[in-house]
């Protein structure tokens, strides 16, 4: 299999790769970011990607607009507590921009607007569980449980050498472990320098689902 590649271009972190097929802007010095776009483009056109996606200042993103970008996600005080973050995508391939589940996308957003603000009930932790934050020592157990339940993936998760060089880089792994074993996973990809963090990969085996693990992670 083919993993995909996290690359610096002159200070600009980019990830891309075949597995999604597209570019995502991870993050880009700003003084970088006016000519960012062609360096981007070039990359795509080369290998034949059909989406880009940027993770940006929101006060950048009128230049994306007017090159043919649009908004699809807003996230407020996402840098320092203060800025806001824009996630602005460029289709190469218009079929990109059809979703194909819409009806299922608005279902799912319409049952979210009827709850009210922190309503939603938080399960309790199982009596024979733990929520631990997982070390080196678990990487084997993090890697199986990823097979267990990612059948592919961008990025070689399945290798416990990779989880442990993510787990000395950038990542924090949180885990539920019943009665010693490791039956569900939860990362966040930290940058401490701008304050945030992304809530990413998060794992349950079939066997522990619908207990509100994921919850208890989050």
């Amino acid at each position: 299999m083919t993993f995909d590649r996290i690359e610096n271009i002159d200070g600009a972190v980019i990830h891309h790769g075949t597995a999604n097929n597209r570019i995502y802007l991870l993050s880009c010095p700003e003084n970088k970011l006016p000519g960012i776009h062609e360096t981007l483009l070039d990359l795509a056109t080369k290998n034949e990607y059909g989406k880009m996606i940027l993770k940006i200042p929101a006060e950048h993103f009128p230049l994306f607009q007017s090159k043919g970008y649009m908004k699809e996600a807003r996230i407020p005080g996402f840098y320092d507590g203060t800025r806001d973050c824009i996630f602005a995508a460029f289709y190469l391939d218009q079929k990109r921009q059809v979703l194909e589940n819409e009806s299922e996308i608005q279902s799912i957003l319409e049952q979210a607007k009827q709850r009210e603000s922190g309503s939603a009930s938080i399960k309790t932790c199982p009596a024979d569980c733990s929520i631990e934050k997982l070390t080196p020592s678990d990487a084997n157990d993090v890697a199986q449980l990823f097979r267990d339940v990612f059948a592919t993936y961008p990025f070689p998760i399945h290798d416990p050498d990779y989880i442990i060089s993510t787990m000395n880089s950038h990542v924090i792994y949180f885990g539920v472990k019943q009665n010693g074993k490791l039956i569900a996973i939860s990362s966040i990809e930290a940058d401490p320098s701008k304050r945030n963090g992304e809530m990413t990969d998060f794992a349950t085996l079939p066997s522990a689902r619908g207990k509100g693990l994921a919850g208890l992670l989050l």
